[in-house]
């Protein structure tokens, strides 16, 4: 259905793959050693992307410096961290999932080394959040930590008033400034994600049964009738609206559903379990996801495939957890277990 299939059925191809990877991961997650070293393997590649940001800021080098920022007033702002990925932007989105699951780790694990080296990587991941000037990360951050302390102990939320007024002491000026810049209209990001959300809706209103197809250019053959004032963009900034612009209301009713799927095997999960452990990790991937999705809101982090793929797996993991981690879990991992060595013991006893 594609205005551009050329273009698009490659996209397409590996929009699905990556989607088929939470299925994967689930598939392979069938006990808790296994979705341990997701969850472990998770954290240390991100770990990796942050030393990558520590060095970019030490040797003050990337290739993303002064960009994508009114520098009428923002010109304080040296460089927006991008690490391994190229945007500020998208690299503090992939850290909505990171942070979380790595903060979770440090009451999860078990042994006192990983839980320091959690500690640390945590550290590291929120000061790559913080260089990377992405106001839109910084408020997904703050949502992501309010639904955690809601989950965990709703009495604790109190604590995040005096929190967030202690943040201009503590915060660098330029990271402050970039924050209240979210209320400045005068701000020409600001005004130019408004006018394409506003030319995308007015896109949808022929095309939301089937959307105009994947990719840059099937989405900007169509976009530039529906534009105000001439803008061009590789996408809508706002995942919801490409994914529906792209994809048409079947192909969003798709995405709401993966989430279904996810949020549904979390609640459940924490409405079961009472070890304090888990629930930890539980909240902590609620809130990553929550983070990722109001992130959303202001960008398509889905144009970087590596989030993308990054997404669908942390989907995975988080569903595969639900299932060896409760009590039913381990259950019927027992079960299965069982059954494969009687199977086994059959066959011997068959050939013999």
């Amino acid at each position: 259905m594609s205005v551009a299939p050329g273009s698009s059925i490659p996209i397409a191809v590996l929009t699905s793959v990556f989607m088929l990877s939470t299925l994967l991961v689930m598939a392979c997650g069938k006990t808790r050693e296994s979705v341990d070293l997701f969850l472990y393997g998770f954290v240390f590649a991100s770990a990796i992307a942050g030393l990558v940001g520590v060095y970019h800021v030490v040797a003050e080098s990337g290739p993303s410096p002064q960009a994508w920022v009114d520098i009428a007033l923002f010109a304080d702002i040296g460089l927006r961290l991008s690490s391994t990925f190229d945007n500020a932007n998208v690299y503090g989105t992939y850290l909505l999932l990171a942070i979380p699951l790595a903060a979770a780790c440090v009451v999860y694990a078990k042994k006192r080394l990983v839980k320091l080296c959690a500690l640390g990587i945590t550290g590291i991941l929120l000061l790559n959040l913080i260089a990377t000037y992405s106001r839109g990360c910084y408020v997904a951050l703050a949502v992501g930590a309010i639904v955690f302390v809601l989950i965990i102990n709703k009495q604790l939320i109190v604590l995040f008033i005096p929190a967030l007024m202690a943040l201009p002491l503590v915060l660098p000026a330029s990271v402050v400034n970039r924050i209240f810049g979210i209320l400045n209209f005068a701000d020409t990001s600001t005004i130019f994600r408004v006018n394409i959300w506003r030319g995308t809706l007015r896109m949808l209103g022929d095309f939301w049964p089937v959307g105009v197809g994947q990719g840059e250019y099937a989405f900007n053959r169509v976009y530039h009738f529906y534009s105000l004032g001439a803008i061009f963009t590789p996408h809508s900034h706002n995942l919801f609206l490409q994914i529906f612009a792209e994809t048409g209301i079947v192909g969003l009713f798709l995405f709401l559903g993966t989430l279904a799927c996810f949020f549904r095997a979390q609640v459940n999960f924490l409405r079961r379990i009472k070890e304090f452990r888990l629930r930890i990790m539980s909240a902590a991937m609620v809130a990553a996801v929550i983070g990722f999705l109001m992130q959303g809101v202001f960008d398509h982090a889905f144009y970087n495939y590596r989030v993308m793929l990054a997404f669908f797996l942390f989907i995975g993991i988080g569903i595969a957890f639900t299932r060896v981690a409760s009590p039913a879990g381990e259950e019927a991992t027992e079960v299965t277990a069982v059954k494969e060595t009687r199977e086994s013991e059959w066959v011997k006893g068959y050939h013999d």
